[in-house]
């Protein structure tokens, strides 16, 4: 027998295969009281309280500490597992957005998930990928909180998408020149109208709210070089939005011992 996340497969030996083999059980959900987490993926604090802070993990959900980090329960229950981002919204900190990668049910519970009690409880806001070949399997990868207006950004499988009110609904960036609703793995927001993502493309930047976009200047890689994954991270350097940091694994060629390496 081998158990898969909220399923069990069942594997029938080869005689009773020739006899006929008929194995039946209940499909159950794990139990959310998880001693760990696994993986952590993000970390976000509360701005208005610095003894609350929620944790995404990879295969155990979200967990919370209101106590500094003291001790921990797990808030999320059995709504999905795999948690790639949390934030705490500045303009509310009432309200905390996370999202998730698309897990192994019918109906996946990746993408967007939203609280509205500091963790207690959640829901997935009502949401309509732009492409179809999304709907079935949607994730979400990253968030951003704009620090100039009320504004939440994702980075979702198929592309940008941002809310206005605080993570209720969300829409989608439209296709323009330079961006085609790519895989987004990250993204930052440091100044008002200001955009920077990490797609399968490569990194891409607008200045104008994501009406336009184009690649960065030099020192960087060529994108076909690049890994770029769920693990790709950027950032800006607080006391300057213009300096960036972005972490990445990239091939390169080595002429010692010829050959591409990572």
């Amino acid at each position: 027998m081998k158990r898969i996340p909220g399923r069990f497969l069942f594997i029938c030996p080869t005689m009773l295969l020739l006899a006929g083999c008929v194995i039946s059980a209940p499909v159950s959900q794990m139990q959310p009281n998880v001693p760990n987490g696994g993986r952590a993926e993000a970390i976000a604090g509360d701005p208005s309280n610095a003894n609350n802070i929620i944790v995404a993990s990879e295969s155990g959900g979200l967990f919370k500490s209101t106590n500094h980090g003291a001790n921990w329960t797990q808030v999320s229950g059995s709504i999905t597992f795999w948690f790639t981002d949390v934030a705490y919204l500045p303009s509310n900190t009432n309200v905390i957005i996370a999202t998730a990668n698309a897990d192994t049910r019918v109906v996946s519970g990746g993408g967007i998930w939203r609280s509205t009690n500091g963790g207690t409880s959640w829901r997935q806001p009502p949401i309509s990928p732009p492409t179809s070949d999304c709907s079935n399997n949607f994730a979400a990868f990253a968030l951003a909180a704009e620090t100039g207006r009320d504004r939440v950004w994702a980075g979702t499988l198929c592309g940008l998408a941002y809310s206005d009110d605080q993570g209720a609904t969300w829409q989608f960036l439209p296709v323009v020149t330079g961006y085609n609703n790519d895989t987004v793995y990250a993204v930052l927001a440091p100044a008002t109208d200001r955009l920077v993502i990490i797609t399968d493309a490569g990194m891409k930047i607008s200045t104008d709210g994501g009406s336009t976009w184009a690649p960065p200047g030099s020192g960087l890689p060529p994108y076909y070089l690049i890994r770029i994954g769920a693990h790709s991270q950027i950032a800006a350097a607080p006391i300057n939005p213009d300096h960036l940091y972005w972490a990445f694994n990239y091939w390169y060629y080595n002429s010692a011992t010829p050959g591409w390496e990572n």
